[in-house]
């Protein structure tokens, strides 16, 4: 679901490309997904046998929350720590995104 909401529209080949997965499996798990209310899959304009997966706003809102939590628990865990580490911690968190970002975007 991550790369879902990270990247709506893309099509069942590109998520089982992206994760390294088998398409089979990926469409056994979009399935789920769409009846679960989670997914939606979209014909493509140009192409009507290509699906394009986007995610509902109940499974936005589901990672919204989410991220909410993680973040509210990773404040907790900075604030126990001395405030020289939490610093170079925090300092660390933007280079480190950046990584991630060109690290995504060349899989």
């Amino acid at each position: 679901m991550r790369l879902l909401v990270r990247r709506p529209g893309i099509s069942v080949g590109d998520v089982a490309q992206e994760l390294g997965l088998q398409p089979s499996n990926v469409s056994g798990a979009v399935r789920a997904l769409v009846a679960r209310g989670l997914l939606e899959r979209r014909r493509h304009d140009a192409d009507g046998r290509v699906a394009r997966l986007v995610p509902t706003r109940r499974a936005i809102a589901a990672r919204d929350r989410r991220e909410a939590a993680w973040g509210a628990a990773l404040a907790v865990r900075l604030a126990e720590l001395p405030d020289a580490e939490a610093a170079r911690l925090l300092r660390a968190a933007k280079p480190l995104r950046t990584l991630a970002d060109h690290l995504a975007t060349r899989a």
